[in-house]
C-alpha cells in the first residue's frame, strides 16, 4: 500500500509539472548541491552518517500562474549527483592501503510541487518564493573493495525512495536568467542491498540515510 500511494503521489506531481511546462514559463538550471546534516557526515564509523560531498545538479521547473497577483503553482524535475566525501574516502583507503576501492555515489530524482510567489520589482527583475512537496528517487551505486590475489567484494543497492519538501527563492533577471536557492528536505531513504565475494552473495543489512542539501542554481527560461 506504501508503495502504491509513493506510485500514485509521483503521478499527480508529474501531470502537475507536465500542466505547468506546456502553459507557462519553463527554465533549464543548474548548479551545485551541497549536502546538509547526517547526509554530509564524514564518520565512517557512524552508521547514520551519508558520507556525501559536494555534488552538482541540473533540472527543469515550470511555473503555471493562478491568479493576477503572482501566485502560481510550480513543478520541478531535478538530477542531482554527489559523490562519496573526499575525508570519508581518505580514512577507508589509510586502513587498506594496498586494496583498491570503487565507492558509491548518490544519483537523486527529485520530483517537485507547490506554491510559487511572484513579485515584480520592475519590468525587469522578479522576485518569486517557493514552497512544496518532494517524491525523490535515489540510486546509489556500487561500492567495490579490491585486495590483491583475492577476490573482489562488491556491494550493490536497489532503487531508494523518500518524501519530503522543498523550500526556496531567488530572482530573475531581464525576463531570462534566473538566479535561485532552494533547499531540499527529502526525507528518510530506506536502502536495501546485497554483496558479492567470490561465489558468495547474500543481502546486506538495510539502512536508512535522510537526504538535505541546499542547491544553488543558475537557470535560463526556455520559453517567452
Amino acid at each position: 500500500m506504501k508503495k502504491l500511494n509513493n506510485y500514485f503521489t509521483m503521478l499527480v506531481i508529474i501531470l502537475t509539472i507536465g500542466q505547468a511546462f506546456s502553459q507557462s514559463e519553463m527554465t533549464l538550471h543548474f548548479g551545485p548541491t551541497i549536502p546538509l546534516g547526517e547526509f554530509a557526515d564524514d564518520d565512517i564509523y557512524d552508521s547514520d552518517s551519508g558520507l556525501a560531498g559536494l555534488g552538482l545538479g541540473v533540472g527543469l521547473a515550470g511555473y503555471f500562474p493562478v491568479s493576477d497577483n503572482g501566485l502560481g503553482i510550480f513543478g520541478g524535475l531535478d538530477i542531482l549527483f554527489n559523490p562519496l566525501n573526499g575525508d570519508a574516502k581518505d580514512m577507508i583507503e589509510e586502513d587498506e592501503e594496498d586494496s583498491d576501492f570503487t565507492f558509491p555515489k548518490y544519483f537523486n530524482i527529485p520530483l517537485s510541487t507547490g506554491l510559487q510567489y511572484n513579485y515584480a520589482v520592475n519590468t525587469e527583475t522578479k522576485l518569486f518564493a517557493k514552497l512544496g512537496l518532494a517524491l525523490s528517487f535515489t540510486k546509489l551505486t556500487n561500492f567495490k573493495w579490491e585486495e590483491p590475489g583475492d577476490d573482489d567484494y562488491i556491494e550493490s543497492y536497489e532503487l531508494a525512495t523518500g518524501f519530503g519538501f522543498v523550500l526556496g527563492g531567488g530572482a530573475t533577471l531581464n525576463d531570462k536568467i534566473e538566479l535561485g536557492i532552494t533547499y531540499m528536505g527529502l526525507g528518510n531513504h530506506k536502502f536495501e542491498g546485497k554483496y558479492e565475494y567470490g561465489e558468495d552473495s547474500d543481502s546486506i543489512e538495510d539502512f536508512e540515510r535522510l537526504i538535505n542539501m541546499v542547491y544553488f542554481t543558475v537557470g535560463f527560461r526556455l520559453n517567452e
